[in-house]
């Protein structure tokens, strides 16, 4: 079994705030509710690019 940390990302669009599911999807907060997103490559694209920094800052 593999756990995946619920992640988080900010942009500088109108609805800015998405989070990674344990399911690896992406979600965006819409008002008080979490709706998926379908179209999400730009926002995986910006985790993996977060995650390698940090991992190679770490070494």
């Amino acid at each position: 079994m593999v756990i995946t940390p619920l992640c988080y990302i900010t942009t500088d669009e109108d609805y800015s705030f998405y989070r990674r599911s344990s399911e690896d999807c992406w979600e965006i907060a819409m008002g008080e509710s979490w709706e998926p997103v379908y179209a999400h490559v730009e926002i995986e694209a910006l985790f993996q690019k977060h995650i390698l920094k940090e991992i190679t800052e770490n070494k």
